[in-house]
């Protein structure tokens, strides 16, 4: 949630590196930051697998209409495709495999994001560029999967110890990602996550944008290694603690903050973060305070 509140509210700043912004033509720090967003889904999907279907059904549907009240009063239909509808979609598209082992979640992540592949090739590509559609649009959650399950098996492994297996699998995850981006242009050596590419955009470069398997298989083995990191360090940090544990009204308060304080404190970018980044924690606090969570 921290590093969405920086990319998001300092992205729009000229001055600011460029791997701080989303470009839709290479992986950029950016970029790894909603895909992580799905990881964290996917093992809290995980947590509750045994709870009844109807019940994730149902939340799942709810947070669609969130989304709707959320993102349509400001951008219309076209933008309801953004994070929190995508959850919402690959939540329904994921759930059969919930209570499956490994295995089958692994194969059915590949699965998924093979029929993105060919419906990109096919038609999809070229309707998302045509639409200017973002985060994948309406088939987004193919591939969103990905980091979805991804995090359902590291919760797996978390509770089995199995650390190492969890860095060795994010690893060959990146990989993986990095190894796809390379078929573009029939074969040439892509540029590494982070990096400006030096070859024209297609299906196979890491794009939020398209939500290409290249961008999220790379992205989700990040998250695995970030999230094995976190575990090692074991950080008990109260300004994480208090956004995490309310993230669904940090993602709302810090959009209409955001929106506020670029208004009224236009620059320096880093001090208008910083009262941006203030002013959402302080309301997050208090609603911590009073114990008051937004949950479905």
């Amino acid at each position: 949630m921290a590093g969405m509140f920086l990319v998001n509210f300092i992205g729009s700043f000229p001055e600011v590196h460029p791997i701080f912004k989303h470009h839709n033509t290479y992986n950029s720090y950016a970029d790894t930051i909603m895909p992580h967003f799905f990881f964290a889904v996917g093992f809290a999907l995980q947590l509750g697998a045994e709870k009844p279907v109807g019940r994730i059904v149902r939340r799942a549907l709810l947070l669609m209409l969130v989304a709707a009240l959320v993102y349509w009063p400001v951008n219309g239909w076209r933008y309801w495709f953004q994070t929190l509808t995508h959850i919402a979609f690959t939540t329904l598209w994921v759930l059969p495999v919930l209570r499956s082992s490994i295995r089958t979640q692994a194969i059915f992540l590949v699965c998924s994001s093979l029929l993105h592949v060919g419906l990109s090739a096919w038609f999809w590509q070229d309707w998302l560029r045509a639409h200017k559609v973002i985060d994948g649009g309406p088939l987004g959650f193919l591939t969103w999967t990905i980091p979805t399950l991804a995090g359902a098996m590291a919760c797996r492994w978390g509770k089995a110890g199995a650390y190492q297996q969890m860095v060795q699998w994010g690893g060959v995850m990146m990989v993986a990602g990095y190894g796809l981006s390379c078929l573009t242009n029939g074969g040439v050596l892509a540029a590494p996550p982070f990096v400006p590419p030096w070859h024209p955009r297609d299906l196979w470069t890491m794009s939020q944008q398209s939500a290409s398997a290249s961008y999220l298989y790379f992205s989700a083995g990040f998250s695995l290694v970030i999230y094995r990191l976190f575990v090692a360090w074991d950080p008990q940090v109260p300004v994480f603690r208090t956004l995490g544990t309310n993230a669904l009204a940090a993602y709302i308060v810090g959009g209409w903050t955001e929106d506020w304080v670029k208004l009224m404190l236009p620059g320096p970018w880093w001090a208008s973060f910083l009262v941006f980044f203030a002013m959402t924690w302080g309301v997050l606090r208090l609603l911590e305070w009073r114990g008051w969570y937004l949950r479905l």
